[in-house]
């Protein structure tokens, strides 16, 4: 089939959402299907135009120009790309769903929209968020053939402007990250994720300023970037806190570097109010990496506390203190054994058997509309 994926950023911009569209292209790619991206020809907060098209690790990939900002955007000019392709799916609640299913009518192409968390993440502009659900994006949807969930709660929300929803878990790349040879820093703690107010790093950062004082030698390096421009607040929190030289922020860091990472981390943290397909926390339990994290419905769907993880209350950083001052003084053994468990759950969520049910999907539409 010939599939065609709408994401408003992609690589060279590294998040959850650009890696799922690159792994679902091209796993599509190695059985046989025709596969590129569309995006925006601009990283938010920065100036620089990227190239108008390039092959990125196998996909090709066409970029657009577009007016506004990352919240509210224009970019009509994915209407001249849609016309080759069987399927378009489209990633994200946002412009390019709301265009494309309002034009559907005269370019007739099947719409398969995947939510990612829909635009729920915060909880700013709020009651604008439920009006613009309630009236745009559930006439939007009525027009989609199919709308993919990545988590139950997405599942829950969409479902009552949708009856065309389905529930797919995220794919993970389980055997790149499988085969990390794990060798342990005590006390080396990872944060994977751009920054962004829902992640609540600076939750992570007041539990370091605790810690220290119990395990000096405890240090957390946040990798992600900096999406939201909030870096040089939190290390300000860093700085008054005393814990700024246990605290390291990685924004640009390779595919090597990461894995790197993984194999030292001795856990990876996340105090996150809001998750929509938890990539990065699968991405670590595959590598044999224990999860600290912080207890809301998408990752207790994964963790089983103290089994394969630990689930915490990062909302009041002296609980959280007191959960991983705990685990901290764990024997290593015992981690690996609690890492060999995470490692068993992500298997479940391996992309060889993931890619399987969005060709069905892929499938089903397409026949629906024979």
């Amino acid at each position: 089939m010939r599939i065609l994926h709408v994401v408003r950023q992609y690589f060279p911009s590294i998040a959850g959402m650009e890696n799922f569209v690159h792994n679902l292209s091209k796993n599509l790619i190695e059985r046989g299907h025709q596969c590129s991206v569309v995006t925006l020809n601009r990283i938010f907060l920065r100036d620089q135009i990227l190239l108008k098209e390039e092959i990125i690790k196998g996909v090709k990939v066409f970029r657009i120009p577009f007016l506004g900002t990352k919240r509210l955007f224009i970019a009509p000019s994915i209407a001249s790309y849609i016309r080759d392709h069987d399927i378009i799916h489209i990633h994200g609640i946002d412009f390019f769903v709301d265009f494309l299913s309002a034009t559907k009518a005269f370019h007739k192409k099947l719409l398969v929209v995947s939510t990612h968390g829909g635009y729920f993440h915060t909880k700013k502009y709020w009651i604008l968020k439920r009006i613009w659900f309630n009236t745009i994006t559930r006439a939007t949807l009525k027009k989609a053939d199919m709308v993919i969930c990545d988590s139950r709660h997405d599942k829950e929300i969409f479902s009552r402007i949708s009856d065309n929803v389905l529930l797919i878990n995220n794919g993970i790349d389980y055997f790149e990250y499988s085969c990390i040879k794990k060798r342990v820093e005590k006390g080396l703690l990872i944060h994977i994720g751009r920054l962004s107010s829902n992640k609540n790093i600076d939750k992570l950062i007041k539990t370091v300023a605790l810690l220290k004082m119990e395990h000096p030698y405890v240090r957390l390096v946040i990798i992600g970037q900096d999406q939201d421009n909030i870096r040089s607040y939190l290390e300000g929190i860093a700085l008054k806190l005393g814990s700024n030289e246990n605290i390291f922020f990685a924004t640009d860091v390779s595919d090597g570097e990461l894995k790197n990472y993984l194999a030292k981390a001795h856990f990876f943290v996340s105090a996150s109010s809001y998750e929509s397909f938890c990539l990065s926390l699968l991405e670590a339990m595959s590598s044999g990496t224990v999860p600290v994290v912080n207890s809301i419905d998408p990752f207790n769907y994964f963790i089983r506390d103290g089994e394969n993880g630990f689930l915490v209350d990062f909302s009041v950083p002296e609980k959280a203190f007191q959960t991983i001052n705990l685990a901290l003084r764990i024997d290593l053994q015992k981690i690996h054994s609690i890492g060999l468990n995470a490692r068993k759950e992500a298997e479940k969520y391996s992309w060889s058997k993931t890619i399987k049910e969005f060709e069905k999907v892929y499938k089903e539409v397409a026949n629906r509309d024979c």
